[in-house]
């Protein structure tokens, strides 16, 4: 998750850094954590899940799903634009692979098979696919060690089998992106482009036209969200993969120049407006369906709902980066301290949260008490165990750390 959690918001030698930006990214991350337990009490298969749902819950997940997995590719396409200043494009994707590629591998050796391994213990209509369920080995009654499980971590790609990448999906998208990005990239630092970024620049200054942005997002997720729901698996994921694909461009245009273009604080006021209302409107058309049944795709109210959702997302992006901007742009030692956890807890969080939550569960203890307390208890076990990684120069690099 390097781009959108590590380090890449500075700049070297005289180059501004964008201190707003890494606190957004530390925003995010830490978003996570109540952001997956709340997964825990929701109505859809989880590694983990209790057999209460929680409304409320189920709204919080909702509404981070408009838009905080599309703020991390926003933040790492601008990260991208500043490191480009002062790399050259090999430099740049050989450390794409170190801190991208290298933790991908060691978190879906290590880090991802205790979550599959603890989905084997649950009911299976929680925890899997409902139209997958033959392919489910576990249950209330499975036994198995977790060392002998290990091997069947390998007996096949979910949900026909245990292997998967899990959270880590977001590192694979990040480095194609980061590849695919680099011929445009190219062209926007050439005369042409730094034209056309110009013209983009005085365009973006209204901010109707700058809300205008959300058009692309809206058309793709009319036309594709029905063919193609999450799947995060990368190959057959077009809906999530060009969504996400352009708001990490999106992200690379409004820093791709030493002045950028920045109309977020001037912006943000009325996108915050956008966004509360749109969010609203959705929530106001889609908990009664939740609650009950499916929306047909491509009906008329499931399409309006993709619309209104892309418009919410964009301008949820703008207003979080406008208050970025107008009020956490300052430094400090506790920032320098936090910006370099990022990408290990992202890493470590959610198997985290899926350990604890389970023996939680096991002790009955009510929706809101265990929620908090998985919350709290794998927030502080990932800060501990981040502080062991930090100290070792072999972990720092397969969690995709510079060394001491």
């Amino acid at each position: 998750m390097e781009d959108a959690v590590e380090n890449h918001s500075t700049c070297e030698e005289g180059v501004q850094r964008y201190l707003y930006i890494d606190w957004l990214r530390i925003f995010a991350v830490l978003l996570l954590f109540p952001f997956h337990t709340a997964r825990i009490f929701d109505p859809w298969p989880f590694y983990v899940k209790s057999e209460t749902v929680n409304v409320a819950l189920v709204v919080f997940v909702l509404f981070l799903n408009q838009w905080h997995m599309h703020l991390f590719f926003f933040l790492a396409g601008a990260s991208t634009s500043l490191a480009l200043r002062f790399r050259s494009e090999r430099e740049y994707v050989g450390e794409r692979f170190r801190r991208l590629v290298v933790p991908f591998l060691f978190g879906i050796l290590v880090i991802i098979p205790p979550q599959c391994y603890y989905r084997l213990f649950g009911d299976p209509h929680l925890v899997w696919p409902s139209d997958q369920l033959q392919f489910f080995i576990g249950g209330p009654q499975f036994n198995k060690s977790y060392l002998a499980f290990y091997p069947d971590f390998f007996n096949g790609i979910f949900p026909r089998g245990n292997f998967e990448w899990g959270h880590l999906w977001f590192l694979a998208y990040l480095f194609v992106f980061s590849r695919l990005g680099l011929p445009l990239f190219r062209y926007l630092r050439s005369g042409p482009g730094l034209r056309f970024i110009g013209k983009m620049a005085e365009f973006v200054q209204k901010p109707a036209s700058f809300i205008s942005f959300f058009i692309p997002i809206a058309v793709i997720e009319a036309s594709l969200r029905g063919l193609y729901p999450s799947s995060h698996n990368l190959y057959n994921d077009w809906a999530n993969f060009l969504t996400f694909g352009i708001l990490f461009v999106y992200g690379y245009l409004f820093f791709c120049t030493p002045k950028s273009i920045l109309p977020f604080p001037k912006c943000w006021p009325l996108s915050l407006a956008i966004a509360l209302i749109t969010s609203a409107a959705c929530f106001g058309f889609l908990m009664p369906s939740l609650l009950q049944s499916s929306l047909t795709p491509y009906s008329r109210l499931w399409t309006v709902l993709r619309v209104l959702g892309a418009l919410s997302t964009w301008c949820w992006v703008i207003s979080l980066m406008g208050l970025g901007k107008t009020f956490f742009d300052f430094g400090g030692r506790f920032l320098r301290y936090v910006r370099q956890s990022a990408l290990p807890i992202y890493i470590l969080h959610q198997t985290i949260i899926i350990v604890i939550g389970f023996y939680i569960l096991k002790t009955g203890v009510g929706v809101m008490s265990s929620y908090v307390i998985v919350i709290a208890a794998s927030l502080v076990t990932s800060v501990l165990i981040y502080e062991g990684i930090r100290r070792n120069n072999m972990l720092r690099f397969f969690f995709g750390m510079k060394r001491n």
